[in-house]
């Protein structure tokens, strides 16, 4: 049986180097090795089943009841049904396995894509902390220059007043000197009478 199991179990994928066996293995047949590789235990655990009907028969019989002949081709369809299940649960664990994957890869990839986003955030805000440092020096400058204009400006209407001040002040002093003058005038005029009736003789005679 264990051979017959063997050649049955060739193909399939049974072999597992990490597997170790127990420190207490039954072997129910004549075939492994000590201790036993993964595949030669699941072929002995296969033969211990079958071996075990024919120990339920004769407990049955015993009992007085009615048993189900054991045959080797009972032993065959097991393997077959066995094999035909490992093939359904390795394609099933193969599919997960495959859908895991695609899912690390997504997430890998999503994690690239956030850690290029955090590179061009830094840069980006490394911009605008100078765009902002470069506001800031703008508008302290703006600040600034409005201040010096209000104070030219003030500066300006100070001096627009004082010139007011002054011109009327000139005017007012303007107005002084005109009417002295006007009271100056018919002695001016007398005096410009008297030159002119001066004679020449007089002035010889002065000489």
């Amino acid at each position: 049986l264990y051979q017959v199991g063997k050649e049955f179990t060739i193909k399939m994928d049974l072999d597992t180097v990490t597997w170790r066996a127990p420190d207490y293995f039954p072997i129910v047949c004549p075939g492994p090795s000590m201790p036993p590789t993964h595949r030669e235990a699941v072929v002995n655990a296969m033969v211990f089943v079958h071996q075990s009907l024919h120990k339920c028969n004769a407990k049955i019989v015993k009992r007085g009841g009615h048993v189900m002949s054991i045959t080797p081709r009972h032993f065959l369809d097991f393997i077959q049904h066995f094999a035909k299940l490992y093939q359904e649960k390795r394609s099933g664990l193969e599919e997960e396995q495959l859908h895991i994957n695609v899912g690390l890869n997504k997430i890998a990839e999503t994690v690239a894509q956030v850690e290029d986003m955090q590179k061009s955030l830094a840069v980006k805000s490394a911009e605008l902390e100078s765009k902002k440092s470069e506001a800031n020096e703008k508008l302290k400058q703006m600040i600034k220059d409005q201040q010096e204009a209000e104070k030219q400006k003030q500066q300006s209407q100070e001096i627009r007043k004082l010139v007011e001040q002054q011109t009327q002040e000139i005017a007012v002093k303007r107005t002084e000197v005109m009417a002295d003058l006007d009271k100056v005038e018919p002695a001016v005029k007398d005096a410009q009478a008297a030159v002119k009736s001066i004679k020449k003789q007089h002035l010889v005679e002065l000489r």
